[in-house]
């Protein structure tokens, strides 16, 4: 019984996503969940919390927001973070977070 009980709790628990991933649909090929802080310090983007329904990481805990970089880190104008698959014109440089699917793009 007490097995049964333990698992229907882990069932029931909120699932939370891991920062570094994409923001819900309508925020844009710009936007990745990160640690608001993370967001303005480290990397000099913009964090979002967006409004009620329209929340950029709704199933992730309040401190992370959706974050915007743009410039790139250290990059200078003309460059923005861009989830991968929706950047033109890559820029070899890093400055932005998330890994290798959210890079810096020169416009």
């Amino acid at each position: 019984m007490k097995l049964s009980m333990l698992f229907l709790a882990a069932i029931a628990a909120p699932v939370f996503a891991t920062a570094g991933g994409r923001c819900s649909s309508g925020w844009g090929d710009d936007c990745i969940c990160l640690d608001y802080k993370d967001c303005r310090d480290k990397w000099g983007g913009q964090p979002h919390s967006g409004s009620p329904g329209n929340k950029p990481c709704p199933n992730d805990p309040d401190h992370i927001r959706g974050c915007i970089v743009k410039p790139c880190h250290g990059q200078g104008k003309g460059t923005q973070c861009l989830w991968k698959n929706s950047c033109k014109k890559p820029n070899k440089k890093p400055g932005c977070p998330g890994g290798h699917d959210f890079i810096c793009c020169d416009h």
